[in-house]
């Protein structure tokens, strides 16, 4: 299954990392809800939120951030 994750969006594109190289991606085939940041995966004609992987990838991001900004 194809799997990215949404980098930012520019006008009618959204430009989605997709195995380590930034993709330019018609907005039509972003799920409406899709946010930067979000894991999105390939189905059904469409990128969607993958809501667990994105949880997780955002609890990661916090714990390094945490270690980082720790006294």
């Amino acid at each position: 299954m194809k799997e990215g994750i949404v980098d930012r969006f520019e006008g009618d594109f959204a430009v989605i990392e997709i195995g380590g190289k930034m993709v330019d991606v018609a907005r039509s085939l972003v799920d409406e809800d899709v946010m930067v940041n979000d894991v999105v995966i390939w189905k059904g004609g469409k990128w969607i939120r993958d809501e667990e992987k994105t949880k997780k990838r955002m609890a990661a991001i916090r714990k390094l951030m945490n270690r980082v900004w720790e006294d």
